[in-house]
């Protein structure tokens, strides 16, 4: 009993077990189909011609339902309904014999799609004409039957059809070619993204090596003669940006305190070019001043303070005072010497990045620091691309495995082998 059940769900098999490359399949699946075609043609044949004799004896019945006359005697508004509803149907079942005899099943491939287009057309007529055959057949009783006799043949012969192309597997090869180029489809992708997946997993060993060898590289560097010198000059250059970065401490310590009269008198100064530099200043004090080499601004200072004082600005006169004393600790000296100062570290570090510039280390080191950075940006694209394939492959497996065990038992049933497929 266990066998028989067996057997009854997974088709007749063989028993023996194949290996068949995804490439081959195609070939396997039309070299099959055409010992199936060979032999059931003369089934399909014989079929063809009792479809036509149907169609054909179909047609006479509806010329009968046109040609029968009411026999009974019934009133005329009756018969004018019962007749208009003949006309109706046979409108209907003329269109569908019409439909038939366009269906060609003159092959197997033709049968096979057309038997069920042939029970499409069917179906489609019984649902629009059932009213008005129902009421004409109330006074063409015999010629309505003899239409239903000859749609049921029709009928029965669409259901043995159906069994000869489900017995001998011709529906399963239409259902398994198209499962195969979806098969093939989720196949390519899934080699495609492993092949990415290798790729990326190479690339990073590869980067991996590459980074190793460079910080080994800049290791070594430590150790060279030159090295001594490219440390004091690299101090050398950050004490002199210290001093800069002090320098503009000190500017800013001047004029943050008189940040908003000046914001003030910037609205009631009329030259343009004094609005600028007002402006200038109270955007980045250091960075006007070092632009300011006639240092303009002690002027506008001036301007300013006599402003306050005749209250053309307006300020309480404790805050006048406070402004007065920051305006008078920005004075020629001070600000000459912070730009003498400037110019001085300038001149300094231009010869320091000169002697870094020459100097081998500093370049190699530059290099090497360059090459290290562009290696982890691509260590870093690299594992995004890999992160993104695996991801993609995980979908894909969930996917292709389901798809390729449904695949494989379709395909044992049709060519009667337990089949596996191979890559």
């Amino acid at each position: 009993m266990f066998n028989f059940l067996k057997k009854l769900f997974m088709g007749k098999r063989s028993g023996i077990a194949v290996v068949i490359g995804l490439n081959q399949i195609n070939d396997e699946l039309n070299k099959h189909y055409e010992n199936v075609v060979s032999k059931i043609e003369k089934r399909i044949s014989n079929l063809e011609n009792l479809f036509s004799n149907y169609v054909d004896s179909l047609a006479q019945m509806a010329e009968q339902l046109r040609n029968a006359e009411i026999k009974l005697k019934i009133d005329e508004k009756t018969k004018s309904i019962v007749i208009s509803q003949r006309e109706n149907y046979l409108k209907h079942l003329n269109l569908l014999i019409e439909q038939l005899k366009s269906i060609k099943l003159s092959n197997v491939d033709e049968f096979a799609k057309g038997i069920f287009l042939v029970e499409t057309k069917l179906n489609a007529f019984f649902k629009s004409a059932v009213r008005s055959r129902e009421l004409a057949k109330h006074l063409f009783f015999d010629e309505i039957e003899g239409v239903d006799k000859a749609l049921n043949f029709i009928r029965r012969l669409i259901e043995n059809s159906k069994a000869v192309l489900e017995e001998n597997n011709v529906l399963l090869f239409y259902k398994l070619r198209e499962k195969y180029e979806a098969f093939k489809s989720v196949s390519t992708k899934r080699k495609e993204v492993a092949d990415l997946i290798l790729d990326a997993k190479k690339k990073l060993v590869e980067l991996g090596r590459e980074k190793e060898s460079l910080e080994h590289e800049l290791e070594a560097l430590k150790h060279d003669p030159k090295f001594s010198e490219f440390t004091l000059l690299q101090k050398e250059n950050d004490e002199l940006e210290y001093t800069i970065e002090r320098l503009k401490s000190k500017t800013l310590e001047l004029f943050s305190p008189i940040q908003r009269p000046l914001r003030k008198f910037s609205r009631i100064v009329s030259e343009k070019e004094d609005i600028k530099l007002i402006e200038a200043y109270l955007r980045g004090p250091f960075d006007a001043l070092i632009s300011d080499e006639k240092l303009r601004i002690l002027k506008l200072l001036a301007d300013l303070k006599r402003c306050v004082s005749i209250d053309q600005i307006d300020l309480k006169d404790k805050k006048k005072e406070t402004v007065f004393n920051n305006i008078e600790k920005i004075n020629f000296s001070v600000l000459n010497s912070i730009l003498e100062d400037y110019k001085s570290i300038c001149e300094k570090k231009t010869l320091v990045k000169k002697k870094l510039y020459n100097n081998q280390i500093t370049l190699r080191k530059k290099e090497i620091q360059y090459r290290l950075e562009y290696i982890d940006a691509k260590i870093r694209e690299e594992k995004e691309k890999l992160l993104r394939a695996e991801e993609r492959k995980k979908r894909l497996d969930e996917e292709f495995f389901p798809l390729k065990r449904e695949f494989e038992n379709d395909l044992g049933k049709f060519l009667g082998k337990e089949v596996t497929i191979s890559f």
